[in-house]
């Protein structure tokens, strides 16, 4: 959605479905954040969970809370991020 989102931006065309798709990106990333959040009470320590909701943070671009989450989960795991994109890339 965010990817369409901004294509749609860039271009100029479809302006109103352009904001449509933002809009649903943004409900999208605070669900995913308050699911993330929700792990988190379980184990504080999820890289999975910390560097997930980081990256929904930076799509909201909430950039210096997205950092924290970010550097938790690589001091939990130093692999997360590497990890994270590999799944992500063969999704």
């Amino acid at each position: 959605m965010n990817a369409r989102c901004w294509c749609r931006a860039l271009e100029g065309s479809d302006l109103a479905l352009a904001v449509k798709d933002c809009n649903a990106a943004l409900t999208r990333a605070d669900k995913s954040i308050a699911d993330y959040n929700a792990s988190l009470k379980i184990n504080a320590q999820n890289a999975w969970s910390l560097y997930g909701r980081g990256v929904d943070k930076l799509r909201q671009q909430k950039t210096s809370d997205a950092e924290v989450d970010i550097a938790r989960a690589t001091a939990v795991w130093p692999q997360v991020a590497e990890e994270f994109k590999r799944r992500r890339n063969r999704a």
